[in-house]
Formats: C-alpha cells, sequence, structure tokens
C-alpha cells in the first residue's frame, strides 16, 4: 500500500500548546517507566526481557491501567509508547536502549484515535478543539499514523496517509553521469553545472555574534533551522529538476564519510550536503510519471585519470593534481575539462559502454 508523510505546521492555541506538552511530558515519563520495568530482574515473576513483545505490553497495559483517566490523558498514548520502547527493545536490544532525556526527546505519536475534521483541522483525542494547519484538504488521503514534534519554531505534526505521492511530470527522458563535488557541486556529462549556496558560510558571521551571547539560545537553534530549511527546500527544487529532464542518473560515489571526516573539508561538504541530495534525487527519479527512473551508484575509481574519448590514463594524477582543472590526453589530443570528463567517465562505466576497453588500458598502464 503507498503511503505518503508529509510535515504540517501546527499554529496551535496557548491551551492547546499546554496540551500537547503536557502528553509530551507524559511520554517521556511512560517511556522510561517502559524501560524500568523491562530491566528490572526480580526473584517473585519472570523477567519481561525475556519474554515476547506481545507479552510484555498486555503485563504493562494492565499495570498501568487507570492512569490515563486519572492524568486526562488518552488511553492511546500510553499504549502507543509502550509500543515505541517495544520496537527499539527489539531492533536493539535492552541494553542498548537508552534513557528518554527531556531535553533531547521532543515528539510522540497516535497510531489511531486521531482523523483530519471535516474542516481540515487535525482532532486529537481529550482535546474538544481541533488544531489549525498548513495545507489544509490539500490529501485526501486516510490518515494513518501521526508524529507530533516540538521544535524550536513551533509543533509541527508528521502525518502518514495512505495514498501516492503526486508523479514528477517528464519533460525529456535523457541519460546522464554525474560528478559530485564542493568547488562545483554538481557537474553532469552534457556539460551543466550547478554551484550550489554557501548556506551556512554566509550565516557565520550572525551565528558566531549570537553563540558568543549563547551557544544553546533559541536564536542560535532558529538560525540553525532556517539554514537547514534552506538547504533542504533548494535540493528539492533542483531534484524535481532533474527528475523531470532526466530518466536514468549514474553517480559517481565518491566516499562522503571520508569527506567529511576532513579537516579542510568537512565544513565545505556539511554546507553542500550531496549525501541527503542524493537520496532526494532517488527517490524523485522512482516517482517519475513513467516509472522507469532511477539512480545508478558508479566506482569513480580513474574516473578523473581516464581520457573519455579513448580511455587512456593520462589525466591528472594524486592530489597534486587537484590543481589541474583542464588538461589534454597525450594519446588522442582531445581537451577535457577534469570535471566533465569524471562526469562522462561515469556515465559510460554506468551503462558498460567501453569498459573492456579500459579494463584493458589499465591492465597495461599497471604492466608498464
Amino acid at each position: 500500500m503507498p503511503m505518503l508523510s508529509v510535515k504540517h505546521k501546527l499554529y496551535p492555541t496557548q491551551k492547546q500548546t499546554r496540551y500537547l506538552s503536557d502528553c509530551l511530558w507524559s511520554a517521556i515519563g511512560i517511556e522510561n517507566w517502559v524501560i524500568g520495568q523491562i530491566r528490572q530482574t526480580t526473584e517473585d515473576y519472570f523477567p519481561l526481557a525475556c519474554m515476547k513483545p506481545l507479552q510484555i505490553r498486555s503485563i504493562l497495559s494492565k499495570r498501568i491501567k487507570g492512569h490515563s483517566a486519572r492524568c486526562g490523558l488518552p488511553s492511546r498514548l500510553l499504549n502507543d509508547c509502550i509500543q515505541a520502547v517495544l520496537t527499539t527493545v527489539k531492533k536493539h536490544g535492552i541494553h542498548r536502549t537508552k534513557w528518554k532525556a527531556a531535553r533531547k526527546k521532543n515528539s510522540f505519536y497516535y497510531n489511531g484515535d486521531i482523523k483530519i475534521a471535516s474542516d481540515g483541522r487535525l482532532k486529537l483525542p481529550n482535546l474538544k478543539t481541533t488544531l489549525r494547519m498548513s495545507e489544509q484538504d490539500k490529501f485526501q488521503g486516510k490518515l494513518k499514523k501521526v508524529v507530533l514534534m516540538r521544535e524550536v519554531s513551533g509543533w509541527y505534526a508528521v502525518c502518514v496517509y495512505d495514498e501516492d505521492r503526486a508523479p514528477i511530470k517528464i519533460t525529456d527522458s535523457l541519460k546522464a553521469g554525474i560528478d559530485p563535488g564542493l568547488k562545483t557541486a554538481l557537474v553532469l556529462s552534457d556539460g551543466v553545472e550547478y554551484e550550489f549556496p554557501r548556506w551556512y558560510r554566509d550565516s557565520q558571521i550572525m551565528l558566531a555574534k549570537l553563540q558568543r551571547k549563547s551557544k544553546h539560545s533559541k536564536k542560535v537553534k532558529r538560525l540553525h533551522q532556517l539554514i537547514a530549511a534552506k538547504r533542504k527546500d533548494h535540493h528539492h527544487k533542483l531534484t524535481t529538476e532533474l527528475a523531470k529532464k532526466y530518466q536514468k542518473i549514474y553517480w559517481s560515489d565518491d566516499g562522503f564519510k571520508g569527506l567529511k571526516q576532513m579537516k579542510n573539508l568537512g565544513k565545505a561538504y556539511s554546507d553542500v550536503s550531496l549525501g541527503s541530495l542524493r537520496d532526494i534525487l532517488k527517490a524523485k527519479l522512482a516517482s517519475r510519471a513513467d516509472g522507469q527512473g532511477e539512480l545508478i551508484t558508479v566506482s569513480n575509481r580513474y574516473s578523473t585519470q581516464t581520457c573519455s574519448a579513448c580511455g587512456v590514463l593520462s589525466g591528472p594524477k594524486g592530489k597534486s593534481g587537484l590543481v589541474e582543472r583542464s588538461w589534454k590526453c597525450i594519446d588522442c589530443g582531445t581537451n577535457h575539462d577534469r570535471d566533465v570528463n569524471a562526469a562522462q567517465n561515469t556515465l559510460i562505466s554506468g551503462q558498460g559502454v567501453g569498459r573492456k576497453s579500459m579494463e584493458l588500458c589499465k591492465s597495461l598502464e599497471i604492466a608498464a
């Protein structure tokens, strides 16, 4: 069944804000209580950690019976908190399940007893009034799950609908290779280049000024959130544009983890966020109207050194060769732009064209 996840901005009143805060605080307490009950081992009863999740849930639900009525909270919230802990325990084990800190935990979820009212507003259990939210009446699918999140800019609702995302309209069905970088973020095999704005570096002066007063102030958090929102908005618009035009994209795998750990490149990589861009692009290509869009990751080995015209390893090598942005092939005499040539080799390698001839050239080069 197709599912669609949408993040809505909520506009609660003061009373509704207090209700949401009480639910979040109760969720923290209930989840910590569940973790403590599972970790507890006595001689009186068989330890819960050795039981199946369904048995644990049944036992804990009986122990906490009547708590929701005393606190004025929906019983569904308590059951969902128990289920959230059991899911984590099943995945990571009880000893790796951490206690929920009030400063770090900022969300809780409902699996039922929640719906969209007739006026398009969000209806929560035990709350008489409805919550106004952004993009009302835009999605027509049935509401399956809601995660309520508290961020520095307010409350948000991540709603999961049982409908599919609208397919991306197609303008062309081309194929291209992409060479990601930091100086020029994306270079395509057809010569198109994309330079990204430096969102973080443009805000560094303001960020440093605010951090001198307090590193954990709300203004600092809001500025970080604004930077992340600008980056995400840019990535979504760019990937939609690429998905409309290209049917298959071959992505050069440059090892993002290694770039992030380098001291002189870590900040530049984090500002561009190429890993996030690749994941969004993969999802956008899969949602093309023809259903044939695909992102294929290709090894970047020898992509810079190999001539895309003849396949000879005549390009710049090593760290010293990073300065050379253009070069001429010593075998066929073709002039190459470093990044465009790498993108073209990524396309050739991804399609499997000329792979045997390239491997032969590499073996001859190594033998020499």
